[in-house]
């Protein structure tokens, strides 16, 4: 029994000695991307995982009933649930199932203390924002409650003073993945009214009717085609860049590193028809049909899905 006692103490003062060493702004971990959905009374929330649970940006939930204000005097952020408020959400969010496992950034440790209601919970900060578990907002004096459904693999925060919206599954950034054979509906389903169009026109070398479709407040063009005008127009590629959130192959989006291509993608590049020298391109499959994907200093910076060549 005495062993163990020891055993305890040494590692809780190994605990104690390694986080008094920790500096304001030294990485304390990753958070990643998940496939895991999370809601605030079914309102999807963006979300994160990072040291085995949910995390959320804390100033977010100033749209889902609470009130976040932040003291510079006390380096203190408080999140107070406001009976007053309405859940406004925050528009269109999206699941990272495909991304699962990636880094998202690096946890940083602060100097600044968050509390819940009065209580301090734990935090970290990412990106200049401060990342609180989902889980820790769940209080029964405060009226909140947090639940775990497995068969829809979502976290989910209940308040009880708010209304509660009908549940909804959230798209996957994965969805364009393939590139083409997306109908019109579909497209339109998911991103809504293309943001400009081309001219259709007759295109020589297969003989198809081609048109651009536009989003460039989503970082995504379509060329549409039909083999004749009274055909339906279904994608023949597309083209991904900034700012865009949608992946592509093996959860591969923009802001993906060469590192994180090289290590999902390593053993599906096609190196001869890839120029494989730094800022190069890189190609799954072949330039008659596969995936371009393109960097800016090891970034990726634009992902073309389709054929590049005829």
């Amino acid at each position: 029994m005495m062993k163990k006692l020891i055993a305890v103490l040494t590692m809780l003062a190994v605990c104690v000695s390694s986080s008094a060493y920790a500096a304001v702004g030294d990485v304390a971990g990753k958070v990643v991307y998940t496939d895991i959905s999370a809601y605030i009374n079914h309102y999807p929330i963006p979300a994160y995982a990072y040291d085995g649970g949910m995390v959320v940006v804390a100033e977010d939930l100033q749209n889902y009933g609470f009130d976040v204000a932040y003291d510079d005097v006390s380096r203190s952020l408080a999140i107070v649930p406001n009976r007053e408020k309405s859940i406004v959400g925050m528009g269109t969010v999206y699941k990272n199932g495909g991304r699962a496992n990636m880094r998202f950034a690096d946890a940083l440790y602060s100097d600044i203390n968050v509390y819940f209601n009065g209580t301090w919970i734990n935090s970290c900060a990412i990106n200049g924002y401060t990342m609180v578990k989902l889980e820790d907002l769940a209080s029964d004096y405060a009226g909140t409650s947090f639940t775990w459904d497995n068969n829809t693999r979502s976290a989910k925060l209940w308040i009880d003073w708010a209304p509660i919206t009908e549940y909804s599954q959230l798209t996957d950034t994965s969805c364009f993945a393939g590139g083409s054979g997306y109908s019109a509906a579909y497209i339109k389903s998911i991103l809504g009214e293309p943001e400009s169009v081309g001219k259709e026109s007759l295109q020589g070398a297969d003989g198809m009717y081609v048109q651009n479709w536009n989003y460039p407040s989503k970082g995504m063009k379509f060329v549409m085609a039909r083999a004749s005008k009274n055909k339906k127009q279904v994608s023949a590629s597309l083209t991904i860049s900034a700012p865009s959130v949608f992946t592509a192959y093996a959860g591969i989006g923009i802001g993906s590193t060469r590192n994180e291509v090289l290590s999902r993608c390593g053993n599906s590049i096609n190196y001869e028809d890839s120029r494989i020298t730094y800022n190069d391109d890189y190609v799954i499959g072949s330039i008659y049909g596969g995936t371009i994907i393109k960097f800016n200093h090891d970034t990726v910076c634009e992902i073309f899905i389709g054929a590049a060549a005829e």
